[in-house]
């Protein structure tokens, strides 16, 4: 009894497969998808006949519509209708094949069998016809990378990237590389690295999308990320056998393995900071009640701003936009927060203080009686002369109430005293200025000299109703004289602020904080500048 002959075929996109009893082609011994060289295919078939039967070793070859070949060859000649017949009947051989004019996207079957000359004729009833299908795939399959949907810009550093993988022919390999860098496009001399999470999940398809986060651990500014991909074709020229389709191989893969895209990009800029904020608050030192301007700036790149600036104050209270006033009622130092967002939601915050003090002690000392003068007696008189009537003259306090001191009714003056009658103006030939708020007008005088005034700043109040008027000569925080003067009334009254002794020269503020009976305080201010 003859041993058998034992065939091998190798097609060259194919890994060899030895047959055991007869010529089996398997069919993973073909890739899928034949990725041609300058436009050809080779296939490769080795076989090594067993013993001294004449053995013919026979292929086919054909493209789709594909041709059956179930005909038994006749004849020690080669057998028909195959398109390769070889008469082997010892020793190892190998045959090979090269086609042109392939044309992308068209499959091809390769069909083999061995036969044997038995008997005075060949046979090939055991040994049934053996065939496998690849389809050409010379197109380079096309990318696109998109970060957080195409977005712009975030403030999150988990991006997330969309891979869509497209191509005609073969589906993708899973073998996506990707390369990060920062404010430029990578190039083909960057690298890219193998990333399994954006190569993985969804199945394989002409039409392929893959999603996968990153974590980007650098600075904010703009981030670049860009990717290649590869198809399902092998390359067919040897020594580079195929890979079977089952994609048994493990990253990276053999360089020439697949079609390969082109570099897709996209960038995103991760902006984390909030706006750059500046501003302050004015004046920085007040009395309780009185309204302090707090004013901001803001400027954010990229992003820019988004909403009005918001404000919340020490006391509870809030406001919003760039310049606003607000009135503390108790002393102490007292703030304002400002906060301000931009478009992405990132935020920032600035707190100015102030110093709120609070308001003059007013002391009403008891007004003391003026003594009155006696009478002076009375001249006797002859019988012709009448007697001359007895004068009582009295001296009244100024600014006493029920006195002659002015039409505005006042009393209890402290730090300074009432003039009777209200001087017309302040100072004879000095400019004065009048300002009025809420129910006070004050009338002052715009420079002093220190020499004449002697130690005096004479002042007009008008108030249109009854209350106290507290006043304030101050320099920076720190205040140098002070008065207050009841009214019983309205009306017009001269008041004399007395001043401290060595004031020196210098503009000076003074603020009057009238009360009405019964009524909400309001501040009206001036300046006044003293020279020598």
């Amino acid at each position: 009894m003859r041993a058998r002959p034992v065939l091998t075929l190798v097609l060259l996109l194919g890994a060899v497969a030895p047959a055991t009893a007869q010529a089996n082609i398997p069919p993973y011994a073909e890739p899928t998808f034949t990725r041609a060289v300058s436009g050809a295919n080779v296939w490769h078939w080795e076989a090594t006949p067993g013993g001294s039967v004449p053995t013919a070793y026979c292929f086919s070859y054909s493209p789709s519509p594909f041709t059956t070949y179930s005909a038994v060859p006749t004849g020690e000649g080669s057998p028909v209708p195959f398109n390769y017949c070889h008469r082997r009947d010892s020793g190892r051989t190998t045959y090979s094949k090269t086609l042109s004019s392939l044309t992308n996207g068209q499959t091809w079957r390769y069909c083999g069998q061995e036969w044997v000359f038995i008997a005075s004729s060949w046979s090939a009833s055991a040994y049934p016809v053996q065939c496998m299908d690849t389809t050409i795939d010379t197109q380079v399959p096309t990318l696109t990378v998109s970060l957080n949907g195409g977005a712009a810009m975030t403030n999150d550093p988990t991006i997330t990237r969309t891979l869509h993988y497209t191509d005609s022919v073969s589906p993708p390999w899973p073998d996506n590389r990707i390369c990060t860098v920062t404010h430029r496009v990578c190039n083909s001399g960057d690298t890219f690295n193998f990333d399994s999470a954006c190569s993985s999940g969804p199945p394989r398809t002409l039409s392929t999308t893959y999603t996968c986060g990153f974590a980007y651990g650098g600075a904010d500014g703009t981030v670049q990320q860009c990717a290649v991909a590869y198809d399902s074709a092998s390359v067919d020229a040897a020594p580079n056998l195929a890979q079977a389709p089952s994609l048994n191989v493990n990253p990276p893969y053999p360089a020439g393995t697949g079609n390969r895209s082109g570099i897709a990009c996209d960038s995103i800029v991760l902006d984390r900071a909030g706006p750059v904020l500046s501003g302050g608050a004015s004046p920085s030192t007040v009395t309780t009640g009185d309204p302090v301007s707090f004013t901001v700036s803001a400027s954010d790149a990229p992003a820019g701003l988004a909403g009005t600036p918001q404000w919340s104050f020490s006391d509870g209270g809030t406001a919003s936009g760039s310049a606003v006033s607000h009135a503390f009622a108790t002393a102490g130092t007292r703030s304002g927060t400002v906060t301000q967002a931009d478009a992405l939601g990132n935020t920032s915050s600035a707190t100015f203080t102030v110093t709120v003090n609070a308001p003059p002690v007013v002391t009403t000392p008891t007004t003391p009686t003026t003594p009155t003068t006696p009478t002076t007696p009375t001249t006797p008189t002859t019988p012709t002369t009448p007697t001359t009537p007895t004068t009582t003259p009295t001296t009244t306090t100024p600014g006493g109430s029920g006195g002659s001191g002015g039409t505005g009714g006042t009393s209890r003056p402290t730090g300074g005293e009432v003039v009777t009658p209200p001087p017309t103006g302040t100072t004879p030939s000095t400019p004065s200025t009048t300002t009025s708020a809420g129910k006070l007008k004050l009338t002052s005088p715009r420079k002093v000299s220190l020499r004449k005034a002697k130690r005096r700043l004479t002042l007009v109040l008008a108030p249109t109703v009854a209350g106290v008027a507290d006043l304030r000569l101050a320099r920076g925080a720190r205040a140098y004289a002070r008065g207050g003067v009841r009214f019983a009334r309205a009306g017009r009254t001269g008041f004399v602020l007395r001043l401290p002794k060595g004031l020196k020269t210098g503009t000076y503020t003074l603020t009057a904080t009238f009360t009405p009976t019964g009524g909400k305080k309001a501040s009206v201010r001036t300046t006044v500048r003293f020279v020598r």
